[in-house]
């Protein structure tokens, strides 16, 4: 999935002569590995980490999960989507993950 944006300046001021730069995000939606399967956790117990092997484009990782702890047999393995998932995700729907200190519990009312 490409998104295209414009590039704002590091001020908060005008854009920069109009450019536009393209931003690219992971989108299971069509096609994926087991990974589209794993939910989203406030506490999870896996982390994403890019990996470059044969493509040196640094927009063009495939990403990889480790554990952030032993994960016992049979535990659900979660993740965090990170907070650019749930700036878009939250007008539509809440976290789910039960977490005490969870972030997102509640749908965002902003436009």
């Amino acid at each position: 999935m490409k998104i295209k944006s414009r590039v704002q300046d590091g001020g908060g001021g005008g854009e920069r002569g109009g450019e536009v730069a393209e931003q690219l995000c992971v989108d299971a939606a069509q096609f994926g590995s087991a990974a589209r399967f794993i939910n989203h956790s406030c506490r999870p117990n896996l982390a994403p980490v890019r990996v470059f092997t044969d493509v040196r484009d640094l927009r063009l990782p495939n990403v990889a999960l480790f554990a952030l702890r032993d994960i016992a047999a049979g535990e659900e393995l979660t993740f965090d989507y990170g907070d650019k998932f749930w700036s878009v995700k939250s007008k539509f729907m809440k976290c789910e993950c039960d977490a005490p200190d969870c972030r997102y519990p509640t749908k965002s009312t902003e436009e």
